[in-house]
């Protein structure tokens, strides 16, 4: 501030480069904190991995409406181990925040991000969201369709339970990817990847019974000739 202890918003914008300075200041201040850690890398490419790592795909989500990145809660564990010393720096900075917070039904520790401006105006972050923009939307689907699918479906009505399996085609595929990337595969909780599998066989079968089809009706169209 100035010698007035007024800091004016022409200062603020100008001189500390407004919201997205304060949030670029802080993300520099915990990698510099991070270097004097022995249990960190000193390297700032490897850093950045770290960070990207942390961020994506544990504790970004898109939009439905907009697509735009909004903060997820996570269990601190599910992080990869590697991030968790650069976590704890990100914490220190409050860019990240950590609780005890009740996921599927156990009470255990948490991170999320502090403020979804982070997301937005770190612009780091933001152009390595861009980059998985499509994995992540991809996710977001197989998370929302999986808890629907576990809300409603009934072992004693299949046929009601197959109509929750809302994957198939192109955006099966799609989605199957993830499971071959260690991150996002990391990231697919057991009942996710139960639900991948069930539309996978749904679809198998439904293929499987269009080909006998057209196996029967070439067959009959053999005999009529």
């Amino acid at each position: 501030h100035r010698g007035g202890g007024t800091l004016t918003l022409a200062e603020y914008v100008d001189d500390l480069g407004g919201l997205q300075g304060a949030i670029t200041g802080a993300v520099e201040a915990a990698f510099a904190e991070a270097q004097q850690d022995a249990a960190v890398p000193r390297d700032r490419v490897e850093l950045e991995r770290l960070a990207r790592a942390a961020f994506i795909p544990s504790l970004v989500q898109l939009d439905d409406a907009d697509r735009e990145p909004r903060r997820r809660v996570e269990r601190l564990d599910a992080l990869p181990e590697a991030t968790l010393p650069l976590v704890r720096h990100l914490i220190n900075q409050r860019l990240l925040v950590s609780d005890w917070s009740m996921i599927d039904g156990i009470e255990t520790d948490t991170v999320e991000v502090a403020h979804e401006t982070i997301l937005r105006q770190w612009p780091t972050l933001r152009a390595w969201i861009a980059e998985e923009r499509d994995a992540l939307r991809a996710l977001d689907g197989v998370r929302a369709a999986a808890a629907e699918w576990d809300k409603h479906k009934d072992p004693g009505q299949p046929d009601q339970s197959q109509s929750w399996l809302t994957h198939h085609g192109n955006r099966l595929e799609e989605a199957e990817t993830l499971t071959t990337r260690p991150d996002f595969a990391k990231a697919l909780r057991a009942g996710e990847i139960e639900y991948l599998s069930a539309c996978r066989a749904m679809e198998n079968a439904e293929r499987m019974a269009e080909k006998r089809g057209i196996d029967r009706t070439r067959r009959l169209q053999r005999g009529i000739d």
